[in-house]
């Protein structure tokens, strides 16, 4: 009989925990959902000019780095250079271009 209360309790315990988690999932869901976006693109608006060095440079093998540098340079201000190294040691990988 001693063993078939302990299993019981077992049961009981686990189903609080269960009912705990299930309570908080969508606060912590919610929480972290911008955290680690999965977005795999992001939009921006381009001027005349930067519309042309795209046009111009889409395709190449260029860096991300010689990228931003030529579309976007002041995203590279203030950057940490360790971030920045790696940037322009990357090659960019353009949407829709099969190698």
């Amino acid at each position: 009989m001693e063993k078939r209360k302990w299993i019981q309790l077992t049961v009981i315990l686990a189903l609080i925990i269960l009912v705990l988690v299930l309570l908080y999932l969508p606060t912590y869901i919610q929480a972290y959902s911008g955290y680690f976006p999965e977005r795999t693109s992001t939009e921006s608006e381009l001027n005349e000019s930067q519309l042309y060095l795209l046009n111009e440079i889409w395709g190449t093998n260029i860096t991300m780095g010689e990228y931003y540098e030529l579309i976007y340079p002041e995203f590279l201000d203030g950057m940490p250079q360790e971030l920045r190294s790696w940037m322009f040691n990357k090659t960019m990988e353009w949407p829709g271009k099969r190698d």
